[in-house]
């Protein structure tokens, strides 16, 4: 009776030591999901979050935050997008009364020189 208590005490001694392996390597994996979430949304890369863990759960969790990376992403460049349009149409705009300013400028000036010689 004896070896068998020692053989369940040593079996869940190497489950205790695979369980601890286990939590170490899951809590390495959401230390590099949340450096690289920090980095990505830092800068503006399309770099995807990648994972050493074999886990599914932690691949899944990473695979989601890259979804919503991508998302976030597009939604970013649609707004610049819309905000660079409107830029680029109150430039325009502005270009068009530039030029007719200097139209009619250069048609008083026109006038005015044809009335000195009038003159």
């Amino acid at each position: 009776m004896g070896m068998w208590l020692w053989a369940v005490v040593g079996g869940m001694a190497v489950m205790i030591a695979i369980l601890l392996v286990k939590i170490h390597l899951l809590q390495k994996a959401a230390r590099e999901i949340e450096d690289a979430f920090a980095g990505r949304l830092i800068t503006d890369t399309n770099t995807l979050i990648d994972i050493s863990a074999r886990d599914k759960h932690m691949r899944h969790l990473a695979g989601a935050i890259n979804g919503e990376l991508r998302s976030l992403r597009a939604a970013h460049h649609l707004h610049f997008a819309s905000v660079n349009h409107v830029a680029v149409e109150k430039f325009r705009f502005c270009g068009k009364i530039v030029y007719r300013f200097f139209h009619i400028l250069s048609f008083v000036v026109s006038e005015v020189c044809a009335a000195q010689h009038r003159l």
